[in-house]
C-alpha cells in the first residue's frame, strides 16, 4: 500500500506541467534509508560505568528507513524553508546474548541458548528545515540542511526472543516512550535537474532524537539515524526573473 502510494505521487510528479528552473514553491517525494544506532548517557559510578558499557556494546547497528512528503519555500535562490510530512521505521536491537548453564559451582559453564532483543519504533514527523544552497550551474547545486521535527510516537514495539532447547520463544512488550519528542537534523545535499519538470537529490544526513527516549529509567537513550535520502521533487511556481 505505501508502496503503491510512493508510485502514484512519483508518476504525478512526472505528468505535471513544467516550469522554468527559477522557483519559489517546491514538491516532492523522498525516501531516506539508513542505519539506527543507540546511544546511552547518564550519571555513572564504578558499577553503573560497568553496566553502562556492557549495554553499548550488547546494541548493534539495524537498518531503517523514513518516507517523506515534501514542501519547500525558497525565499531566495540560496535559502529555503522545507516542511511537509514524515513517516520514521526505525529499529535497533541487541546481539545474541549467550545463556550459560553451570551443573555446578566448579564445572564449566555451558551454552544453553541466546537471547536477543528487537525493538521497533514508528513516528509521525512535521520537519522544519533550512537549506543554503551552493549552485554549481543551472542544472546542479550544493546544499546544507539544519533542521528540527517535532515527533509523536504511533508504534513502540520490543521483542523478547529466547532460544534454548531447540525452541524458540519471542515475548512482545509495550514499553513506554517520551512522546512527542524532537528530532535534531544535519545534511548534505546534491541537487541535479533531470528534466525541466524534475529535480533529484541526493542527501547524506545524520538525525537524532533530542530528548531522551527511554522513560523512568538510569540512563537516558538517544536514538540516532544516519541515513542517504533520495528526493525527487517538482517546480509549483516561478519566482521573478531578478531574482539570482
Amino acid at each position: 500500500m505505501k508502496t503503491k502510494f510512493v508510485l502514484a505521487i512519483i508518476l504525478f510528479v512526472l505528468s505535471t506541467e513544467s516550469y522554468t528552473q527559477n522557483n519559489k514553491f517546491l514538491m516532492g517525494v523522498g525516501m531516506n534509508v539508513g542505519l539506527n544506532q543507540t546511544i546511552y548517557t547518564g550519571k555513572q559510578n564504578s558499577s553503573s560505568s560497568i553496566l553502562l558499557q556492557e549495554i553499548r556494546e550488547s546494541h548493534n547497528l539495524r537498518l531503517g528507513y523514513e518516507l517523506d512528503v515534501i514542501l519547500e519555500y525558497k525565499f531566495s535562490p540560496k535559502i529555503s524553508l522545507q516542511s511537509g510530512f514524515k513517516f520514521t521505521d526505525w529499529r535497533y536491537g541487541t546481539k545474541e546474548l549467550d545463556i550459560f548453564y553451570t551443573p555446578s559451582p566448579s564445572s564449566t559453564p555451558i551454552k544453553v541458548g541466546y537471547t536477543q532483543e528487537n525493538s521497533r519504533y514508528l513516528n509521525i514527523e512535521i520537519p522544519l528545515i533550512l537549506n543554503y544552497y551552493k549552485h554549481i550551474n543551472e542544472k546542479q547545486s550544493f546544499s546544507f540542511r539544519l533542521g528540527v521535527s517535532p515527533s509523536i510516537a504511533v508504534r513502540n514495539n520490543v521483542d523478547l526472543t529466547i532460544h534454548q532447547g531447540g525452541f524458540t520463544e519471542v515475548t512482545p512488550r509495550n514499553v513506554q516512550r517520551n512522546s512527542p519528542n524532537f528530532i535534531g537534523e544535519i545534511g548534505f545535499g546534491y541537487h541535479i535537474s533531470m528534466t525541466r519538470n524534475m529535480v533529484l537529490s541526493f542527501i547524506p544526513n545524520v538525525r537524532c532524537q533530542i530528548l531522551g527516549d527511554s522513560v523512568r529509567s538510569s540512563f537516558t537513550r538517544r536514538i540516532l539515524f544516519y541515513g542517504l535520502s533520495t528526493q525527487v521533487s517538482i517546480p509549483l511556481s516561478k519566482s521573478s526573473k531578478g531574482e539570482g
